[in-house]
């Protein structure tokens, strides 16, 4: 699924930041969280049947059966048939492992913290990517909610960039 095919999360324009400090933290919430116990097993990575590596060679370890319930990226992945047969690292090479981490803290934890615009949009492009619906929500509200007059233009682009707003 392209960016362009996320469910519509139109922005909602509000009045955005008047400070021009576009390097604050931005904390996104709306996710659910999983139990205390899968979030240990997590951490400690035990019982992950899953590796995931980005382009820059950092490896995550999770659990597939999290990813596949969140995700409909790696639902559609560890469904196939070739991947069960083979299960090795995944490389997932379009998405930065700062921005992988905070996917990944999403899906077992139900909220992030970003520091600034510029890991925002990597957030929103990596759920976009793979297809974390309930991420690339929140992060698209951020987007409009974080809109002051140093970073209108950049914010223009990220939301048409993922169609959160129409054409004009």
């Amino acid at each position: 699924m392209s960016a362009s095919a996320q469910p519509a999360a139109q922005l909602s324009m509000k009045r955005g930041r008047d400070d021009g400090n576009v390097t604050q933290p931005t904390t996104l919430e709306g996710g659910h969280a999983e139990a205390e116990r899968t979030i240990e097993k997590f951490q400690s990575q035990t019982n992950c049947d899953a590796v995931l590596q980005t382009s820059c060679g950092a490896t995550f370890h999770a659990h597939s059966i999290v990813l596949q319930a969140k995700s409909d990226y790696f639902e559609a992945l560890y469904g196939a048939s070739e991947w069960s047969d083979s299960r090795g690292v995944l490389a997932i090479q379009q998405v930065s492992a700062p921005s992988l981490a905070s996917c990944l803290n999403w899906i077992y934890r139900g909220h992030i913290t970003v520091d600034g615009d510029a890991a925002l949009r990597d957030v929103l492009d990596a759920a976009a990517y793979l297809q974390i619906t309930s991420l690339f929500k929140a992060a698209a509200e951020a987007v409009g909610s974080n809109i002051a007059k140093s970073n209108a233009v950049e914010m223009w682009r990220i939301a048409r960039k993922h169609a959160l707003i129409e054409a004009e």
